[in-house]
């Protein structure tokens, strides 16, 4: 990871997101085995845009899985918390595990007086 220094109104959103993707590999993607893999990525890159790449290299989801559709409450919360509350980008790919990429600006600062 980079060292990239984040508001607060941008740290806990990012955190809550974590902190689902994480609970859903623990849940879902290590069975039965328990044993696997977790690479989180953060990095800005010279514009300003923050990517921040979460991925585990667990069973992964069914053929046809759409997570906007068929994704359950936690993951609908990543994307109103990555689209909504970042005005970023979700993107979920899904292979030998799961990647999910959320791009965004840190733009929430705004100078006072």
């Amino acid at each position: 990871m980079d060292d990239t220094l984040v508001l607060i109104d941008t740290a806990i959103p990012c955190g809550l997101i974590l902190n689902e993707l994480i609970s859903n590999s623990l849940k879902y993607a290590f069975k039965p085995t328990g044993e696997g893999e977790i690479r989180i990525n953060l990095r800005r890159d010279a514009g300003g845009e923050i990517e921040l790449v979460y991925s585990d290299n667990g069973v992964g989801v069914p053929p046809g899985f759409d997570f906007r559709r068929d994704g359950h409450l936690g993951v609908q919360n990543i994307f109103i918390l990555g689209e909504n509350q970042l005005r970023g980008k979700v993107f979920f790919t899904a292979g030998q595990g799961v990647e999910c990429r959320l791009t965004f600006q840190d733009i929430f600062y705004e100078p006072r007086i």
